[in-house]
């Protein structure tokens, strides 16, 4: 995971008050707009809601079983007041994800799950997603910096 090592020197170039800042950033691509006044650490929190989410889909969707319930934005909303504790169970939802990878035979999957914004989705797709979305959050993670270091 790439995007993991990047998004761990962000983290680790700030210290837990700078993380704790909200702040409205300009619209990234591939960003909804009600994503754009977060925090460090609700990137975090979000990416570790995504990545337990991505991990479930991907397994089910692997074992030939379409999961329950409907994908939603709203669902992967991150704590307002999420503290530096997202830390360490964001590095924990990467190695859940990165267990189900590792353990996917086929990936070219039958069953589809649908993605608010891409529709029905294999488990192929899923993975590649789960990576393009890190990124997208990673780039989030370096704009709140910027600002955050512009006002100082």
């Amino acid at each position: 995971m790439l995007e993991r090592g990047r998004i761990r020197a962000l983290v680790d170039s700030c210290d837990g008050e700078l993380a704790a800042r909200r702040v409205l950033i300009p619209r990234l691509l591939g960003m909804e707009d009600s994503s754009r006044y977060w925090s460090i650490w609700m990137t975090l929190d979000h990416l570790r809601i995504t990545n337990l989410a991505f991990a479930h889909v991907m397994e089910e969707l692997t074992q030939g079983r379409v999961p329950e319930g409907k994908a939603s934005t709203a669902a992967v909303k991150p704590d307002p007041g999420v503290g530096a504790g997202v830390d360490s169970e964001y590095e924990k939802s990467c190695e859940t994800l990165l267990a189900v990878v590792d353990g996917v035979k086929e990936w070219r999957s039958e069953p589809r799950y649908e993605h608010p914004w891409f529709g029905p989705m294999n488990a192929q797709a899923w993975h590649g997603l789960a990576g393009a979305h890190m990124g997208i959050h990673r780039t989030q993670m370096e704009e709140i910096l910027r600002c955050l270091r512009r006002r100082s």
